[in-house]
């Protein structure tokens, strides 16, 4: 593509430099690293480095232009692109480099505290219910056609999102689920995205070490709703106070959910169990009954949440009702890793108080004698959640070990005291070490037990300050679990869970 027909996708840039724009751009990068001969470079003031700063090694590695937001003198010969804002000129840019692929898919987004992943991967199963080809963004993998890529963000840069959309549209997708970030929205990764519809699960405490308060948190979510265009559609959670926020800051047509108020979905626990659960479902004069995997109140709202967006999107109830029912288990939500010996092992990504509040009340129903838990608290992240996280576990566990989750640069015995600030009793001791702490839990576990492994979910590796290994719940889980020959069905939900995340072909199908 010429730089000229480039930069006809920017807002209110200015060219302080030589106007020679017919030269041929192969790619666009904002990493200087990557650079290679004919790419445009894109300085973007970051949290921790200023893209501006790498220019001059951008430009050595054979820029063919830069595009910045401040004043800088550039080589003559180099054209100089100035915007308003770097961060909104990538999106426009990588839009416009891919052949603005969004444009021809319809887009869902799902945004919230907790809940995106769970939601999003209904919807997905629902929409394949349904006949679509859909692919699927979000913090577990990323998957077009049949290729799937393990994630490194909720929401990937605006560079790499477009990217994404361009290989989908190739690869024939009509639909696309995405989580989508506070992050993301923050920093403009998502900007210029035509989205179909948006969803709201919920609003709690995280990432305030990035937004610094709840209202500046609330106002990121806030501008996915706000820039939705008339036609669009928003599904939002009447339970959750930051929902009428929202509905007053979108032109999009509102759908509500609720499990104790008037919804567009209404939903019933008919049974639950170790191994799933039946609702109820209705919606008008329809109404189904629904067998899941997934168990406890929090994934009742999260079938709403996905049931509601799916028929805002003229799905069928019928449809709703198969897509459900063929969803495998979400690798690292609530998934029963093994069940032996009288009692289960289920790992979770609650990182959150609210989210380990809902998923202990989730597995409480399910406990028959103690429900035992093992959880920890990521390093330089939000130290004010830390107690509030020993609170929770302490009122909603019978026992606990406090542990590592991801330490990052911080000392891993100095988080666990501020987790230890919440808790007043004395029914949980510290173990820092994770695995031992797992085996432990695992090996004092009985009969009627559940025992629940909190934090870290579906990663794959633990970060230190000076390492990173690799490290998985699951896989702890497993191998206790077989090492001391206590193994019923640990196998089959091992399998169950290993095979969600692998590709098996289209993902399309």
């Amino acid at each position: 593509m010429k730089l000229a027909e480039l930069c006809s996708y920017l807002e209110g840039a200015q060219y302080p430099g030589p106007r020679d724009f017919d030269g041929e751009i192969t790619g666009i990068t904002c990493d200087s690293r990557k650079v290679v001969r004919g790419n445009l470079f894109i300085a973007v003031p970051g949290t921790h480095a200023d893209g501006h700063g790498f220019i001059n090694e951008a430009i050595g590695r054979g820029a063919a232009a830069v595009v910045t937001e401040k004043m800088v003198h550039l080589p003559e010969n180099v054209p100089h692109i100035l915007v308003p804002s770097s961060a909104i000129a990538v999106a426009r840019l990588a839009s416009g480099f891919y052949g603005e692929p969004s444009k021809k898919l319809s887009i869902v987004g799902i945004t919230g505290t907790n809940g995106k992943t769970t939601t999003s991967y209904l919807l997905r199963s629902i929409l394949r219910a349904s006949g679509k080809k859909v692919g699927l963004i979000g913090s577990i993998s990323y998957q077009v056609g049949d290729k799937l890529v393990g994630s490194t963000h909720t929401t990937p840069d605006a560079i790499a999102l477009h990217r994404l959309f361009r290989e989908m549209v190739d690869a024939g997708a009509t639909h696309v689920v995405m989580e989508v970030s506070s992050h993301a929205l923050a920093q403009h990764r998502t900007h210029g995205i035509e989205f179909r519809g948006a969803v709201f699960t919920n609003l709690t405490m995280d990432h305030l070490d990035y937004h610094l308060n709840l209202s500046n948190y609330r106002e990121a979510k806030a501008k996915l709703f706000r820039d939705l265009s008339a036609e669009a559609f928003t599904v939002l959670n009447r339970d959750d106070n930051a929902s009428m926020y929202f509905s007053l800051q979108t032109r999009a047509r509102t759908f509500w959910y609720s499990l104790y108020d008037k919804s567009e979905v209404r939903i019933r626990l008919v049974d639950m169990r170790l191994s799933g659960m039946d609702v109820r479902l209705s919606s008008g004069r329809e109404e189904v009954v629904v067998s899941t995997k997934l168990v406890g109140d929090h994934n009742i709202r999260n079938i709403l949440a996905a049931s509601t967006a799916a028929l805002a999107l003229g799905v069928s109830l019928a449809d709703v009702k198969d897509g459900i029912e063929l969803m495998t288990l979400v690798p690292g939500r609530l998934e029963r890793v093994g069940a032996v010996d009288g009692y289960a092992v289920f790992v979770d990504y609650a990182h959150t108080p609210d989210a380990l509040e809902s998923v202990l009340i989730a597995l409480r129903p399910l406990v028959e004698n103690r429900l035992l838990l093992v959880f920890g608290c990521g390093g330089d992240r939000d130290r004010g959640k830390r107690p509030m996280m020993g609170r929770v576990g302490e009122r909603f566990s019978d026992y606990m070990w406090v542990t590592s989750d991801n330490p990052r640069t911080e000392n891993p015995a100095s988080i666990a005291k501020d987790i230890e600030k919440g808790i007043t009793g004395e029914a949980y001791r510290v173990e820092l070490d994770r695995r031992s702490a797992i085996e432990t839990a695992i090996h004092e576990a009985g009969k009627g037990d559940v025992v629940l492994i909190a934090g870290k979910g579906h990663e794959a590796t633990q970060v230190f300050s000076d390492k990173v290994v690799s490290f998985d719940d699951r896989e702890v889980v497993r191998e206790v679990l077989l090492r001391s020959c206590r193994v019923s069905d640990t196998v089959v939900d091992g399998a169950a869970s290993k095979k969600e995340e692998m590709p098996t072909g289209s993902s399309f199908v």
